[in-house]
């Protein structure tokens, strides 16, 4: 009779185990497939996010490129006259109509001329010089180079923040091609060659 009811206790012990197990097993099984699809979802809504914050980059850089093309048509009249001493109650117009008088410009269509920048002890500041025509601004900086060579100052284009940031990336490596008989220029946000095309430094 004892050993009747121990088996019994047995086997009821068992199968309650077992029980018990399985439903823990199930338990367990429902738990990792709900993780399962969270994880999915979370993954997919992660894909959602970067595409989103890749389109809103594009539409950044597209947005940052536009203006800076704008502005950069605001400047195309525009050149700077850099290392003129600044005195007081200076004239910008009649220091940088002379300086096109010399260069042989005899009649420049000046519409302003004035300092520009923030000043810096023992710097003087650029004189910003804008002209009616831009043809005329193609001249004066195709020419400016040699005809103001020797001179204690010289004459640069009137760039945005963007350009600039970009001419002073190449500027050692193009004085270097430049050194070796290789015309550069800087213009429209590029370093071009003698052709106007833009020119690539990682190939060469």
């Amino acid at each position: 009779m004892t050993t009747t009811t121990t088996t019994t206790v047995t086997v009821t012990v068992t199968v309650t185990v077992t029980v018990i197990i399985i439903v823990i097993i199930i338990i367990i099984a429902k738990s990792i497939e709900e993780h399962a699809k969270l994880i999915s979802s979370l993954q997919e809504k992660n894909v959602t996010l970067a595409k989103k914050v890749d389109e809103l980059e594009k539409r950044q850089k597209d947005q940052e490129q536009l203006l800076n093309k704008q502005e950069r048509h605001s400047r195309r009249n525009n050149f700077r006259i850099v290392g003129i001493k600044q005195e007081k109650d200076e004239d910008c117009l009649t220091i940088a109509s002379g300086i096109l008088c010399k260069m042989g410009f005899p009649d420049p269509k000046l519409e302003r001329a004035h300092r520009d920048g923030r000043a810096v002890e023992g710097r003087d500041r650029h004189i910003l010089v804008k002209l009616s025509f831009f043809q005329d601004k193609v001249k004066v900086m195709k020419n400016a180079r040699r005809l103001l060579e020797g001179e204690n100052f010289y004459i640069t284009d009137d760039l945005t923040k963007k350009d600039l940031s970009e001419k002073r990336r190449w500027r050692d490596q193009g004085s270097d091609f430049y050194r070796q008989g290789t015309r550069l220029h800087f213009s429209g946000g590029y370093w071009r060659d003698s052709t106007g095309k833009p020119f690539n430094f990682h190939q060469e």
